[in-house]
């Protein structure tokens, strides 16, 4: 972090599109510009594949790749203004 910056962090339902589609503008009206994206989710089910019902199966991708593709291509604009940008994608074992 670059001394006298300011970090902020936003909690939203990554499941949301209008949501995470609205971040971008939030995070621009409070700082004027974007440097850093870290995209932080990840979520596991279990059971068989006979035992997981498709709802969860969807919810399971929502979370661990729509959300980070729908993120990723909402920042990505305001992220390319900047020469210090980057991308930081995190997730636990499950979400590999």
């Amino acid at each position: 972090m670059v001394r006298g910056s300011t970090v902020t962090t936003h909690r939203l339902d990554v499941t949301d599109r209008e949501a995470c589609l609205a971040l971008p503008r939030a995070v621009l009206d409070e700082h004027g510009r974007v440097d850093l994206l870290v995209n932080n989710a990840g979520v596991a089910i279990g059971g068989t594949f006979e035992q997981v019902d498709e709802a969860d199966f969807d919810w399971l991708m929502e979370v661990n790749l729509h959300a980070v593709v729908r993120l990723t291509r909402a920042f990505l604009p305001h992220l390319k203004a900047s020469d210090q940008a980057r991308i930081v994608n995190i997730s636990s074992l499950f979400g590999l």
